[in-house]
C-alpha cells in the first residue's frame, strides 16, 4: 500500500475511534506506543492529518475521508499523493485561493461564532484555527542569561520580548531546562494577565487568594512580579490538581501560606479576608482551542451555559472573602461574551465593586492564546 494512503487510513481509524475523553495528543501517543511499526516520520505525518481534521472539522464534507483530505489541503502546503489533480495544482496556493476554490468561508471554521464577544474579529479568530500556536516560555528572575545561552549553544532559533520566549511548538523544553525553576511554560498572554498589578497599591505583607489555582501558573507569575513579602493562599476544587501544584511550587521554590481544597460552586465561608483575589475561573477554554482543536469538535452549546452559571457561583462564593478596598482579578481563557462581559455585568450589578479595567489579550493574530481579564475594586 502506498505510504501516504496508509497514513490517511490510519488517521481515519484514529479519529473514528476518538471520543474526546482525553486530550487527542495523549490519545495518539498511546496508540503509537502500542503500535511500534510507525517510525518518527510516520507518526508526524499521521498526527498532522489528524490535527488538520480537527482544525477544519466544521467545514462541510461528504465523508470523514473527504474531510481529512480537505483539511490537509487547507492547513498544509504538502502535495499529498491522495489529492485530486485540482488539489495538487493548488497545493502551493495561498489560503485565500484555496478557500475560494472550495467556495468556503473562513469564519465557518468556528461553529460557535454567534457566541463570540463583539470584541473578537470573527474572520481573524476563525482563520487562526488553521495554524498551531507557538510555544511560549517565561524566564524566571535571575535565569535570563543562562536560558538564552542554552538556546544559542544548541542553535535553537527563538524570539524574545522582555522575559517571554517564543519557540516552535516542537521544542522539547524539559530536555533543556529545569522547568518551573528556570523557566515556566506559559502562553504569551497568560504572562500578561497580571500586568495591571503594577497600577494598584497593596499593603506590605498583603494577603492574596488564588482561588481557582489549577497548576498554579498565576501564583508563580505573581510571586515573580512582587519584590516584597506577601502571604499566598491557594485553592482548587480538585485534590489531584493540588498534589501536582504542591510539586510545582516545590520546583519553583515557592512557599505559600496555605494550600487547601475549596469547592466554590457551593456556598463557602472563608476564615480569611484577602487584599487580592485572583479568580482564574474554569471556562470553555475557547481562547486556547487553536492548540487543542479537538475541544471545539466535542463542545456543545449547553456546556457554555453551564460554564457561565458555574462562573457566577464561583464569583458569588469567593467575593465575600475580599477585604473592603481590595482587588478582584477575574480571568478566563475564553472568547465568549457569556463567560466574560456578561459576568462583568453580573459583578457590577450584584456587588459593591467598581470596574477598573477590562480587556481581551488577543493572541489569534500572534500564534498565541486569547484571554480575558477584568479588574474590580
Amino acid at each position: 500500500m502506498e505510504r501516504q494512503e496508509s497514513y490517511l487510513q490510519t488517521a481515519e481509524k484514529l479519529i473514528a475511534g476518538y471520543y474526546g475523553k482525553m486530550p487527542f495528543s495523549n490519545y495518539i501517543k498511546l496508540y503509537f506506543a502500542s503500535n511500534k511499526k510507525f517510525g518518527s516520520r510516520d507518526r508526524r505525518q499521521i498526527s498532522t492529518l489528524c490535527f488538520c481534521f480537527f482544525r477544519t472539522s466544521n467545514l462541510p464534507a461528504k465523508s470523514l475521508r473527504e474531510s481529512i483530505i480537505i483539511s490537509a489541503f487547507l492547513c498544509t502546503d504538502e502535495k499529498w499523493s491522495f489529492y485530486s489533480d485540482v488539489f495538487l495544482n493548488y497545493a502551493n496556493k495561498t489560503t485565500d485561493e484555496k478557500f475560494a476554490l472550495l467556495n468556503y468561508s473562513k469564519d465557518d471554521l468556528f461553529k460557535f461564532k454567534n457566541f463570540l464577544s463583539p470584541e473578537i474579529d470573527k474572520i481573524k479568530y476563525s482563520s487562526s484555527y488553521l495554524n498551531q500556536p507557538n510555544l511560549y516560555l517565561r524566564i524566571r528572575p535571575g535565569f535570563n542569561r543562562k536560558v538564552i545561552s542554552v538556546f544559542e549553544k544548541n542553535n535553537i532559533g527563538f524570539e524574545i520580548e522582555n522575559d517571554c520566549i517564543s519557540l516552535p511548538p516542537s521544542i522539547k523544553v524539559q530536555e533543556l531546562f529545569s522547568v518551573n525553576k528556570e523557566v515556566v511554560v506559559q502562553d504569551k498572554n497568560s504572562q500578561k494577565v497580571l500586568d495591571y498589578f503594577s497600577k494598584i497599591q497593596l499593603p506590605l505583607n498583603f494577603k492574596v487568594w488564588d482561588c481557582c489555582a489549577a497548576s498554579g501558573g498565576k501564583s508563580i507569575l505573581l510571586s515573580d512580579k512582587v519584590k516584597y513579602k506577601f502571604q499566598l493562599f491557594v485553592s482548587d476544587v480538585r485534590q489531584s490538581i493540588l498534589i501536582k501544584l504542591k510539586q510545582r511550587f516545590k520546583e519553583a521554590v515557592i512557599q505559600p501560606q496555605k494550600i487547601f481544597a475549596a469547592d466554590l460552586s457551593k456556598p463557602y465561608r472563608s476564615n480569611e479576608k484577602y487584599d487580592l483575589i485572583i479568580c482564574d475561573a474554569p471556562c470553555s477554554g475557547s481562547g486556547t482551542w487553536q492548540r487543542t482543536p479537538e475541544q471545539q469538535y466535542f463542545f456543545k452549546e449547553k456546556m457554555l451555559n453551564d460554564y457561565s452559571q458555574l462562573q457566577k457561583h464561583i464569583i458569588s462564593n469567593s467575593l465575600p472573602a475580599l477585604k473592603k478596598g481590595g482587588f478582584f482579578f477575574y480571568i478566563t481563557c475564553s472568547v465568549f461574551e457569556k463567560e466574560n462581559e456578561e459576568n462583568v455585568k453580573y459583578i457590577e450589578s450584584n456587588f459593591d465593586l467598581k470596574l477598573l479595567h477590562k480587556e481581551y489579550l488577543k493572541g489569534y493574530m500572534q500564534k498565541a492564546d486569547t484571554l480575558f481579564v477584568a479588574i474590580f475594586s
